[in-house]
C-alpha cells in the first residue's frame, strides 16, 4: 500500500515542479506524468508525481 497526497502545480521547470499542497510548496519530479502543465492537480508519492487527478464532468 502506497499513500499519495494531492497537490496543484504552480512552476514547472524541466524535470521538477513547485506543488502546492494546501499552503505547504515543495519541489517534486514531474517527469513521470505525460502532459503535464501548471494549474494539474497530480497524485505525488515519495516526491515524485505518479498521474494526473481527473475532475468529474459537471462540477
Amino acid at each position: 500500500m502506497c499513500i499519495g497526497v494531492v497537490g496543484l502545480v504552480e512552476k514547472i521547470d524541466g524535470k521538477e515542479a513547485i506543488v502546492n499542497f494546501g499552503g505547504a510548496r515543495r519541489s517534486v519530479r514531474v517527469d513521470l506524468v505525460r502532459g503535464r502543465k501548471v494549474g494539474d492537480k497530480v497524485v505525488v508519492h515519495a516526491g515524485f508525481a505518479i498521474e494526473k487527478v481527473r475532475e468529474a464532468h459537471g462540477r
